[in-house]
């Protein structure tokens, strides 16, 4: 053993109980002769033991994920953070707003020039944690506000802005408002309640109508994409939050989110099904760009190697007024769309005839009918031509749609109405 090896397995077999290689021993020497930090490849930060004996021994360090970045937390964090708030600080799904400033700026790019007083539609701020955003929206004379909280932590809190409100925060609610996409009659409990239960008091408009509901949140970072597929399959459907009519999201994006929805066709690589979905569907415009830095929680230690900080992208999604006018798309319709869509773009670098041909034996004629090459493929198709050969494969006699199986037309008949 050389002696660099030996001293420091001298220095450090209080600290660790992993097996000490000298490739982890050379990266401790090289880092700092006085015990600092340093990160393991798997995310976990491991302290050295100082020369004082057991004194200056420390626990490891254990990375804690939170708004999509490694935070490293002490294991004694306990002392310095409540330990009610333990959990909250913990959580990797969402990113809160804990910096009044950056509730005005959100609050300046949604509704510029004050305009908040004269808005109409009700307000929801599903990401409430602590409070900031909706005291902020409250302060700039939002009349109908609904906050909405999955952990219970914040909801005293909530409750008291309620109760400071006037009667204009109408709902302090302990709810996750990407789980009241729910169907059937089986018992739940918080933090999933039904859609209907938010929005007891709102009536339904139409969909040429003004904006009904503006909510203002971030998808959750870990299941981002599958989130923005959930949201785009609903209003295609006009389905629970969309029942009631065009509701706007403002939500906080990540870049590569940001880029797969706003990505037009011709691009292999990031255009997708979930970028034809909003590109038809919506009316994207970004809003700003937030460092991910100024969503860091109090009392914790955001470390980062990158030079380039990332960016969450405040984006406004409208629905389009007149999308259902133009296509005359029905509900049952919709959920038959979704599939094709996705089917479709699955392989962008396939023909879109040979495609249409396998999900619709006899129906490929229809692609060159609308004045598209026979060498056309799918990922050089947007979904404003792709929802014009779907509605007219519907309107052929040969099309049943009988090879989605009879569980799934069940379901597109049955669960539709049932959550009007």
């Amino acid at each position: 053993m050389s002696p660099l090896v030996h001293l420091l397995s001298a220095r450090c077999k209080l600290c660790s109980e992993r097996t000490v290689t000298y490739s982890y021993l050379r990266s401790i020497y090289k880092k700092s002769q006085n015990t600092t930090s340093v990160r393991s490849t798997r995310g976990f930060s491991i302290t050295g033991c100082s020369s004082t004996g057991h004194g200056g021994y420390r626990e490891r360090e254990k990375a804690i994920p939170f708004g999509g970045v490694t935070t490293m937390c002490h294991k004694s964090y306990s002392t310095r953070i409540p330990p009610e708030k333990k959990k909250v600080y913990q959580n990797p799904k969402l990113c809160y707003v804990w910096n009044p400033d950056l509730a005005k700026l959100i609050r300046s790019k949604i509704w510029p020039d004050g305009s908040l007083e004269k808005e109409k539609a009700l307000v929801v701020d599903c990401n409430a944690g602590p409070g900031i955003l909706s005291k902020e929206l409250l302060n700039a004379g939002a009349q109908r506000l609904i906050s909405i909280e999955r952990n219970s932590e914040f909801l005293p809190r909530l409750k008291e802005l309620q109760n400071d409100s006037d009667g204009r925060l109408l709902q302090a609610l302990h709810a996750d408002f990407y789980k009241m996409q729910y169907h059937g009659d089986t018992p739940y409990a918080r933090p999933v309640i039904r859609i209907k239960e938010l929005f007891q008091d709102i009536s339904p408009v139409s969909w040429e109508s003004d904006v009904p509901i503006k909510v203002i949140g971030c998808f959750p970072h870990r299941k981002e994409k599958t989130q923005a597929y959930l949201f785009a399959s609903l209003m295609l459907e006009r389905l629970s939050i969309y029942s009631y009519g065009r509701a706007q999201f403002n939500f906080f994006l990540s870049e590569n989110c940001y880029e797969t929805l706003t990505q037009p066709p011709g691009s292999y690589f990031k255009y997708r099904a979930l970028s034809a979905f909003y590109q038809l569907g919506f009316d994207i415009k970004l809003l700003h760009k937030e460092p991910l830095s100024s969503f860091s929680s109090p009392s914790t230690v955001r470390s980062s190697n990158s030079t380039d900080p990332a960016y969450l992208y405040l984006t406004q999604m409208t629905p389009k007024q007149d999308l259902f006018l133009r296509h005359k798309l029905s509900q049952q319709q919709a959920f038959v769309f979704v599939y094709f869509m996705r089917q479709s773009l699955s392989k962008r670098s396939a023909k879109l005839t040979e495609i249409i041909e396998k999900w619709a034996p006899g129906c490929s004629h229809i692609v060159t009918e609308m004045g598209l090459s026979k060498k056309t493929r799918s990922g050089d198709v947007n979904g404003e031509t792709l929802l014009r050969i779907f509605m007219s494969i519907c309107e052929e006699d040969t099309f049943n749609g009988s090879w989605m199986g009879e569980d799934a037309m069940t379901y597109a008949l049955k669960a539709i109405p049932a959550v009007l």
